[in-house]
């Protein structure tokens, strides 16, 4: 009459018995690091946009100097 007594519950850690069976598992499910790569593609967003605003901004300035060549050296030699 004497039974075995159960085991007590032990907590359980996910990422610790993820660990042991896939470290990619126990990777994406570590929040650790979410605020940094969230402020990564904040900063990759706007870079990104800086670059779109210039890019564009760069070819209508080209344009306007290409104009204001054309027409300095029309009447640069339409003057001799």
């Amino acid at each position: 009459m004497n039974e075995p007594k159960p085991e007590p519950m032990r907590e359980h850690d996910d990422t610790t018995s993820m660990c042991a069976k896939s470290p990619w598992a126990a990777f994406l499910r570590d929040g650790r690091g979410a605020t940094s790569i969230e402020y990564a593609l904040l900063i990759g967003l706007i870079f990104l946009a800086i670059v779109t605003s210039v890019g564009s901004t760069g070819s209508g300035l080209t344009a306007k100097w290409i104009g204001v060549a054309d027409t300095a050296s029309a009447n640069l030699y339409n003057g001799q």
